[in-house]
């Protein structure tokens, strides 16, 4: 028996899994995406703290439009690692329905020492960068 118009149900749409239609749509979705991590984990909100700790040394020592260019790519990969270490340990949870496997556990750590390396490397170069302008700075050198 067929049926009329108002006896049909209204199917609910499902939701969007094709490509983005144009620039603006995905720049929508990564800034989403940035606010979600910013919002979620706390490990983010303190490199951007970072970031901006050293971008304003940066601007207080005047330093040269070279030394401003390894600074910001130097946070830029810190603060990539620590979104893709996120990325890492989201899937895994997902994965694992939150439950404890060894190749996870050994997936996050990789994902951890990631950013361990990064960070540990940012803070070699803020060093090398910033210590001969403090010491200038205090007339020390």
């Amino acid at each position: 028996m067929l049926m009329d118009s108002k006896e049909r149900k209204q199917v609910p749409k499902p939701p969007k899994v094709d490509k983005n239609h144009n620039f603006f749509e995905s720049m929508g979705y990564a800034l989403s995406g940035i606010k979600f991590a910013f919002g979620h984990e706390r490990n983010i909100r303190y490199q951007i703290l970072g970031l901006i700790l050293v971008m304003s040394a940066a601007w207080f020592f005047a330093l040269s439009i070279e030394k401003w260019l390894i600074l910001i790519l130097t946070c830029a990969i810190v603060i990539c690692m620590e979104i893709t270490n996120t990325i890492a340990e989201w899937i895994i949870d997902l994965v694992t329905d939150n439950q404890y496997h060894p190749i996870a556990k050994n997936v996050k750590d990789v994902a951890a020492g990631g950013v361990l390396i990064s960070s540990t490397m940012a803070v070699i170069i803020g060093l090398l960068i910033f210590v001969p302008e403090i010491l200038f700075f205090f007339k020390l050198i």
